[in-house]
């Protein structure tokens, strides 16, 4: 699998960084970096497969998306 994440060590706990060239990926990456802290996502094959739109009239700021996304 291409490497679209790096685990980092943080003070508190554990996190990742991310390197992308659009919102997109971010969004895609941090979800691939996430499940990878949690199981071992070589094991897990993707079952269904979803696209997600928001409403404009929900004003979430890009970070309140990604904690929603995530």
């Amino acid at each position: 699998m291409l490497k679209k994440f790096e685990i980092v060590d943080h003070l508190s706990d554990i996190g990742i960084r991310i390197q992308t060239e659009s919102i997109e990926e971010f969004f895609e990456f941090s979800a691939w970096g996430m499940f990878s802290i949690m199981c071992d996502i070589e094991k897990v094959e993707p079952a269904v497969k979803r696209i997600v739109k928001i409403s404009e009239k929900e004003k979430l700021t890009l970070e309140d998306l990604l904690i929603t996304w995530l």
